[in-house]
């Protein structure tokens, strides 16, 4: 059973996001094929060589701006939270690697613009829900407490696809608005004082739920 969930910077429908991921998602289908044709299933496997090679290439002042640029490109721009000199050692360990389904499955929602299970296609569908467009996911199931804690300035989750989250919710105990200007979808993982202004909330929330 689960005491409590904290949602931080949650994505489910994706039909405001702002990065330009958006614009690859039309492609997911035939990216799809021509990986699989390729024999590959995996993206981003965080290896130790992969570890190595992400460290060396992004460590170098030439290259420091480059890996920055295209991190923030994907999940939004420079925020004041965000220490570049570390970047290097960010990229290190993330992206830890996902699978091939996964990305298209993140397309595919970017499309539909709706938080659903993988589309296989109309016939698979039929065969394994029953219809041949596949089910959303049923967030009003949810029985357990929910804590949202989310950004209006995160390109990932934006406001408009949290307050539609929070619609469906019928166990929504907290809804945290992150109360500082510039907090990024990047700063809820690597903020410099994301400790002091968002993990010690956290803390105090399972703390309570603990009891």
């Amino acid at each position: 059973q689960i005491a409590v969930f904290a949602a931080l910077a949650p994505v489910t429908t994706i039909t405001h996001i702002k990065s330009p991921i958006r614009l690859l998602a039309p492609m997911c289908r035939v990216s799809q094929v021509t990986l699989k044709i390729l024999g590959v299933g995996e993206l981003g496997k965080s290896s130790r060589l992969m570890k190595l090679v992400r460290r060396k290439a992004c460590a170098s002042r030439y290259t420091k701006a480059i890996c920055s640029n295209l991190m923030f490109l994907l999940f939004g721009p420079e925020t004041k939270f965000m220490n570049k000199t570390r970047l290097y050692v960010y990229l290190t360990h993330d992206p830890a690697g996902t699978s091939v389904k996964n990305v298209v499955h993140f397309g595919q929602m970017i499309n539909s613009k709706k938080f659903r299970k993988f589309d296989y296609g109309p016939k698979r569908n039929l065969k394994l829900y029953g219809q041949r467009e596949p089910p959303e996911y049923p967030l009003e199931r949810i029985r357990a407490p929910v804590a949202l804690f989310w950004s209006p300035t995160d390109w990932m989750a934006p406001s408009r696809d949290v307050q539609g989250l929070k619609k469906r919710l019928r166990s929504l105990v907290l809804d945290y608005k992150m109360p500082i200007d510039d907090f990024g979808h990047l700063d809820f993982l690597f903020g410099i004082d994301v400790t002091k202004v968002l993990y010690a909330k956290v803390v105090a929330l399972f703390q309570h739920y603990l009891k």
